[in-house]
């Protein structure tokens, strides 16, 4: 079975990852992250999530400073 980046589309053969293939010749393929795109998508996935968390967080915030009498 060919195993492919399915964002970069190397290919794995034993523990190396080699250039695009142009064609693959094999039936069975089944696709996963090479090494650097792996890092760098779960980078970007991260980041993502994390300042949708902060906007989140930050309209709780603002909500609730809405709501509580600070002059007191």
């Amino acid at each position: 079975m060919t195993v492919q980046c399915c964002k970069c589309k190397r290919c794995r053969e034993d523990d190396d990852w080699s250039a695009p293939a142009e064609t693959l010749l094999h039936d069975g393929v089944s696709h996963t992250y090479c090494p650097t795109c792996a890092d760098t998508s779960f980078i970007e996935l991260f980041s993502d999530q994390a300042s949708r968390v902060t906007a989140r967080e930050a309209v709780f915030l603002r909500d609730y400073l809405d709501v509580i009498d600070l002059s007191a």
